[in-house]
């Protein structure tokens, strides 16, 4: 199932599980695989261009290939939608990985 983000944290995360480094190519953001070096830049440069750009990030976790930057207007129905609850339980792992006790019950 393909699924749209601009939040940064997410963007992180889907970049560590696949190997992918922030670039510039030309002013524009990129994300490059494995051992791709062209245009490499930090994440603070990414996020500035990515916002200038107006992309969101989007990724199939079935297909760790398909993921690329598109334009917002293209990722609109993409985005998840969660519930309070669910709020809550993100909120409540976090906090658990951030005191380093494990998932939160």
């Amino acid at each position: 199932m393909r699924t749209a983000t601009t939040d940064r944290g997410a963007f992180l995360n889907v970049a560590g599980l696949q190997g992918l480094s922030p670039a510039l190519v030309e002013g524009e953001p990129r994300l490059g695989r494995g051992k791709e070096t062209a245009g490499r830049c930090g994440w603070v440069e990414f996020f500035a261009a990515v916002e200038r750009a107006g992309v969101a990030l989007v990724w199939d976790e079935s297909d760790p290939e398909a993921t690329s930057l598109v334009p917002l207007a293209l990722a609109h129905g993409l985005f998840p939608t969660h519930s309070l609850a669910q709020g809550l339980e993100r909120a409540r792992q976090f906090v658990g990985a951030l005191l380093a006790r494990g998932p939160a019950r």
